[in-house]
Formats: structure tokens, sequence, C-alpha cells
């Protein structure tokens, strides 16, 4: 992951972290032991994503690693983040708060992640 994007993409991790925590949770409390066993085993695979980057992006960028669906969910979730973010840079330049250089980086960052997605989605394919 290159270092540009890196922290959309951490950011998108904990957050798949957390959304996975609530999941156990609501299983815990309501759910089968089966279903409890499968969201525990879902937090842990997003807990051994977040262990392997160190909780935090590295000055070279990050190295995602897990189950290709969490790796796909995570670059989803990332997407959809520098895609919101684009469109704030672009309200930004509209409003003439922003030069075209920040414009030009978010309309970046979108492209980048949606290559790694893609890359993803295509391994998933095979």
């Amino acid at each position: 992951m290159p270092a540009a994007q890196a922290p959309a993409v951490l950011e998108a991790l904990v957050t798949t972290y957390a959304v996975r925590a609530d999941a156990l949770a609501t299983a815990a409390g309501t759910g089968p032991l089966a279903a409890v066993e499968e969201a525990r085993r879902e937090l842990a695979e997003a807990e051994d994503a977040l262990d392997a980057v160190g909780w935090q992006v590295g000055p070279a960028g990050l190295e995602l690693s897990g189950r290709s669906g969490l790796v796909r969910e995570v670059l989803y979730g990332a997407l959809l983040a520098v895609v919101e973010a684009c469109g704030e840079r672009c309200r930004e330049y509209e409003a003439g708060k922003i030069g075209r250089e920040a414009l030009a980086r978010a309309v970046g960052d979108v492209a980048a992640v949606h290559g790694l997605f893609a890359e993803v989605e295509a391994a998933e394919a095979l």
C-alpha cells in the first residue's frame, strides 16, 4: 500500500475491526454458539491484520495481509473513504479553498485505492 493511501486503508481496517467487535458482542448476547465462534474468528482475523501492521502506518506505507475477503472488505471501505474525501476536495476547490494540486492528489488517491481494490477483485475471480 503506497504511503499516501495507507492512512485511509488503516482507518478502514480499524473500522472493520470495530464492526466485527460489535458483531461479536451482539452474537454473544443473542446468537447460538456457532455464531459467536464465527464472529470471534472474524474479529481475530481483523486483529491479526492490525497486529501485522503494528496498528500504524510505517514510513514505507502499509502491507495489508489476511484472508482475501478481509482484504477486499478493507479496501472497499478505504475506496469509499477516499471517494468521499475527493468529493470534499472538489467542493473545496470550487470554493477556492484549495488549489489544483490538492484536488489532483485526492483524485490520485481514488485511482490508487481503486487499482488495489481491482487487483483483489481480479485475484478473487481466479
